[in-house]
């Protein structure tokens, strides 16, 4: 019995293991990384929800705890070019690993819509996910 356990436990992790296939897009002035799970995209009509993983070259401070990666759930609007964050996930090391610093989730109709500001790491991704929609 203890194999079967053992066995469906390493099935479980090795399926959602193949499920993240991180992209890299860019790298900021900073020396930030910025990739997204093309995996976890999903598509609603001009909606398009993927996941941004943010590896920074800097420690950065949250409640005077140490963040070196984050996970970010976008939801874009590619119809009018705005974005809203659904899930946050703050990690104490690079490639969201560690501990887990701080997390949010918003629920749906409590989320609020930002534009797409020309030039910045939205724009970018919204370019590559919605390009095919706008």
């Amino acid at each position: 019995m203890k194999n079967v356990i053992a066995l469906l436990l390493a099935l479980a992790w090795a399926s959602e293991a193949a499920a993240v296939d991180w992209v890299r897009l860019m790298t900021n002035v900073k020396g930030d990384s910025f990739s997204v799970d093309l995996d976890s995209e999903s598509r609603s009509g001009n909606k398009i929800t993927a996941w941004v993983k943010t590896n920074y070259a800097n420690i950065q401070n949250h409640a005077g705890n140490k963040v070196l990666s984050s996970a970010v759930l976008y939801i874009y609007n590619c119809h009018n070019r705005s974005y809203a964050i659904k899930n946050i996930v703050l990690y104490s090391e690079r490639e969201l690993k560690g501990g887990v610093v701080s997390s949010s989730n918003t629920k749906d109709h409590l989320l609020e819509y930002s534009d797409v500001v020309p030039g910045s790491v939205v724009e970018e991704f919204h370019t590559v996910l919605c390009g095919s929609i706008d």
